[in-house]
């Protein structure tokens, strides 16, 4: 499949992160893939194709996909709405390249930590 999608996409981040990134998964409907970098271990990142990203440029949802950890999401600057619903994950991080994001939701996951970057407060 990697062979596949390295031969259809044109996008440089999509092929440069199926070259040299370990492929955890890629979702069969929407191409969107999960690798990890060695320069970022333990760290899974979300690239979604940008022909999906323009059909839902303001929505990601990654509902029940067994995460373990919040991803981190390239190319999603515009995303309003991310819901991580029904994951395994314990801790919120990882969210400071998403300035747009207004609605998060982690209902059904393992809460027990939050980690804040040094612009960013919570509104408790």
């Amino acid at each position: 499949m990697v062979s596949r999608l390295l031969l259809e996409e044109t996008d440089e981040r999509y092929c440069f992160l199926l070259r040299h990134g370990v492929v955890h998964y890629i979702e069969t409907e929407t191409n969107t893939i999960f690798v990890e970098l060695k320069q970022i271990p333990n760290t899974w990142i979300v690239y979604r194709r940008p022909s999906q990203r323009v059909l839902s440029p303001e929505k990601v949802l990654l509902e029940q996909r067994g995460l373990k950890h919040i991803p981190l999401l390239e190319g999603e600057e515009k995303v309003k709405l991310l819901s991580l619903a029904r994951n395994e994950i314990y801790k919120i991080e990882n969210l400071v390249s998403m300035p747009s994001l207004m609605h998060l939701d982690l209902s059904e996951n393992l809460l027990t930590e939050i980690v804040f970057s040094p612009t960013i407060t919570a509104g408790l």
